[in-house]
């Protein structure tokens, strides 16, 4: 039975409770051992309530669920196929890098702060697929990047860890500056971040269009997915995240975030330019060749590397490559 319209606030909910109660387990004496079968547990309900809006999807309904903030604060979720597709893809995998990792962290000394952080990860991410505007999508879009951060520098002990913990945490950035740069901008001219509203009115990108912004504004746009799609010239983080975590199938979801924001974005860009502001062909071609130049250069560096969760890094950004030039 379906569980709208509490599954997709749910979905995210849980892994965030998850997180914030797993410390009190370190204080309560007997609870250690449950660390981590309480992380299992909070990402596994999180499979169940994203598989139970798959019904919605299937039918391809669009349902936008909106709290009642003060603006410019926008908090929502949309239950659309794109965001139950990928809520279903980010709680399924995460639910078994749980599982492998639940056997594989065995009883390290940071098993608190390792699942502290992959809940948190796992919660960050459903925000970013589920989120009905850009503001909220962006709260989660930065607790990935955290997360990722964190799980780079897990042995911050040694110093090579805590210095690629640095270095990821720094490359991510610069997308994430240009993202919300970005963001800013639209708000300024659409007055609005919800998605299904941008799509509606064109107004906003028109105005773009005169002030002479919608192409610096687009490229913006496409700086942070970049970023966050590990592609040419912000790839190099993504290598250095898969050596430094404990937990390496994190990385690949967190790429497809990059992707995803695309396509979410993509019909907005394309009827733009389709009702005759060409200058977005600039932001599609950047796009397609961006991609493809990463592809070619993960492709060829790949062959080069011996360390195995280095070769597989450049795989995935060569394959998100194929994505992002499809897409432009």
């Amino acid at each position: 039975m379906p569980l709208l319209p509490y599954a997709p606030w749910l979905c995210w909910v849980i892994p965030t409770l998850g997180a914030v109660i797993v410390p009190i387990f370190d204080v309560v004496e007997g609870a250690k051992r449950y660390r981590g079968y309480l992380g299992l547990s909070t990402i596994g309900l999180s499979v169940l309530f994203a598989l139970s809006m798959m019904e919605e999807a299937l039918r391809g309904e669009i349902i936008d669920l909106r709290l009642q903030v003060s603006p410019p604060i926008e908090i929502g979720v949309l239950v659309d196929p794109l965001s139950v597709l990928m809520a279903v893809l980010v709680s399924v995998i995460g639910f078994f890098v749980a599982l492998f990792s639940h056997g594989y962290v065995g009883d390290d000394p940071g098993l608190t702060r390792f699942w502290f952080i992959m809940q948190l990860f796992i919660s960050g991410y459903l925000i970013v697929v589920l989120a009905d505007n850009l503001l909220f999508m962006f709260i989660g879009w930065e607790i990935v990047g955290v997360c990722c951060t964190y799980l780079t520098a897990y042995e911050y002990k040694i110093r090579r860890m805590a210095h690629l913990g640095f270095k990821v945490n720094t490359v991510l950035r610069v997308g994430d500056i240009a993202l919300l740069l970005f963001i800013l901008m639209v708000y300024t001219y659409a007055g609005t971040f919800n998605f299904i509203e941008l799509s509606e009115s064109t107004n906003w990108i028109i105005k773009l269009s005169r002030s002479g912004l919608l192409l610096i504004s687009s490229l913006m746009f496409l700086g942070g997915i970049i970023g966050k799609a590990a592609q040419f010239p912000l790839h190099e983080w993504l290598p250095d995240m898969l050596v430094g975590t404990p937990s390496s199938s994190n990385a690949l979801t967190e790429c497809l975030a990059g992707p995803y924001l695309m396509a979410r974005a993509l019909p907005i860009f394309y009827e733009a330019y389709t009702s005759g502001l060409s200058e977005l062909a600039y932001f599609f071609l950047a796009a397609a060749w961006i991609g493809a130049i990463t592809a070619f250069i993960a492709a060829l560096t790949a062959t080069a590397q011996r360390h195995p969760q280095r070769v597989m890094a450049y795989a995935i950004s060569g394959v998100i490559g194929f994505m992002l030039t499809a897409m432009g």
